[in-house]
């Protein structure tokens, strides 16, 4: 794969084409390392979470950032960071349906974590708090993407305030100690957040479109009025 990007690169003609391959390369050698992962740590989900979400700045490398490389953008980062706690979220409720093998064969995970922490014997209730406290901390990241990029309202109303109910409704109604019900919320779950965020970021890219293409229609009304103006004196 490594040698596939390195051929890509070099023949592909763009400089964005080519500044995405190079982008790419971090979720490459993280994915590679997933499945290792729960061997070494108890936080793979935080690794899938990486691999899953650096398309971000694979995406923003591709369209052409700004700054030259959006890992240097404080707005790009806070999403990475929010999509990233979105996925720890709902990868731990997934989890949830595998605690008991995982603790038996030694393997990691957020949610055996979760159990080390609060003790075999803690309620679905205590295991939830450090959800919630993610989900805050989620639901702060992209607001401070959305103030650092200055975003407009649909962002917030969706992307913002739609994403964190969805997740907030799952945090408190899933219950941890059910493995079908774990499945019923992540799966189900996962679809309405994402679909908030797009849409918001959908809204706010339509209202600011919509701005420029005002805004060049005025300016063109004024240069015609302007150079009608113009005409009109040298006429007289």
């Amino acid at each position: 794969m490594i040698c596939l990007l390195a051929t890509l690169w070099f023949f592909l003609p763009f400089p964005s084409a080519r500044a995405a391959t190079t982008a790419a390369l971090p979720t490459l050698l993280c994915t590679a390392y997933y499945p290792f992962a729960k061997r070494h740590t108890n936080l793979p989900q935080m690794v899938l979470g990486f691999s899953l979400t650096w398309s971000i700045m694979v995406g923003s490398s591709a369209v052409g950032h700004a700054t030259g490389f959006p890992w240097t953008d404080p707005s790009t980062l806070a999403l990475l960071v929010a999509a990233i706690l979105w996925v720890v979220i709902f990868d731990t409720i997934y989890a949830h349906q595998d605690v008991t093998d995982d603790q038996r064969v030694g393997i990691g995970s957020t949610a055996v974590l979760l159990l080390r922490l609060h003790g075999s014997n803690s309620s679905s209730v205590t295991r939830r708090l450090p959800l919630w406290a993610l989900l805050g901390a989620m639901t702060a990241e992209l607001a401070v993407s959305g103030w650092m990029a200055s975003m407009g309202a649909p962002y917030y109303a969706l992307s913002v305030g739609a994403s964190a109910v969805s997740v907030g409704a799952m945090v408190a109604s899933v219950d941890l100690d059910s493995p079908e019900n774990c499945w019923l919320w992540f799966s189900r779950g996962f679809w309405s957040t994402g679909l908030a965020i797009v849409v918001g970021l959908l809204a706010e890219y339509g209202r600011r479109s919509r701005g420029v293409e005002s805004m060049a229609l005025l300016q063109a009304a004024w240069t015609t009025v302007v150079q009608g103006g113009t005409d009109l004196w040298c006429v007289a």
